[in-house]
Formats: structure tokens, C-alpha cells, sequence
């Protein structure tokens, strides 16, 4: 036996803690769709991401320096990321609010790069 969520008919509310023995056809069905959706979603979010740092601008980014400073993770993992690598069977992309962190970190990198003048 396993934990399962169940969509009643009638009136589309979630029903959790409800013990299956096995789903019915209609709710692997769902889950089947529910899933392909996400994946649909993950799949556009990372094609996304790759054309905003395409190219040259993506060279020029110091993505270690973010990785570390920002996240402070390393930069194989803000790879992943920006890229939709599959790790451990599973693509994995920045959620929003590391996307708003590296939206910051890219102004400030670029605020500070602004101000440096030789005299």
C-alpha cells in the first residue's frame, strides 16, 4: 500500500491521506498528463533561460564568480542549471527565486564593471 492523492469527480478537490492498494486507469492517466505537463513547462523554462545567456554574453559571464558569491554553490551546479542537465535522472532549472538572485547578481556584476574607469 502507498499514499496517494486522489481528484474526486464532483467537485475537483484534493483528497490526500487516502491509502490505494493500486490507481484506477483514469488517475494514472491524469498523473500521466500532469506530468508531460511539467515536464513541458521545465522543458520551455530551460530553452528560455539559454536564449537570454546565448552566445557571447554567456562567455562573458563570470559564472563561477556567481555560482560561489551568489549561491554559494559551485559552478557545475549553476551549470546544471542554466542548462536543464539531468542529474540523477531528473532536469533540474533555477526556481524563481534563484532566477531573481541571478537577475541581481548579473546588475551588480554589471554596475561594478560600469564603474571601474583607468585615469
Amino acid at each position: 500500500m502507498y499514499l496517494c492523492r486522489a481528484i474526486t469527480e464532483d467537485n475537483l478537490h484534493v483528497r490526500t491521506d487516502r491509502l490505494c492498494t493500486h490507481a484506477d486507469a483514469a488517475t494514472k492517466e491524469e498523473a500521466r498528463r500532469f506530468v508531460e505537463q511539467k515536464l513541458g513547462e521545465i522543458e520551455i523554462s530551460v530553452d528560455n533561460l539559454r536564449a537570454q545567456i546565448a552566445g557571447e554574453t554567456y562567455r562573458l559571464l563570470p559564472l563561477s564568480y556567481i555560482a560561489e558569491h551568489y549561491f554559494g554553490k559551485s559552478v557545475a551546479w549553476l551549470s546544471q542549471r542554466l542548462n536543464g542537465t539531468l542529474v540523477r535522472g531528473r532536469s533540474y532549472t533555477l526556481n524563481e527565486e534563484q532566477k531573481k538572485i541571478f537577475n541581481d547578481a548579473t546588475q551588480d556584476i554589471s554596475l561594478r564593471i560600469g564603474s571601474i574607469h583607468l585615469v
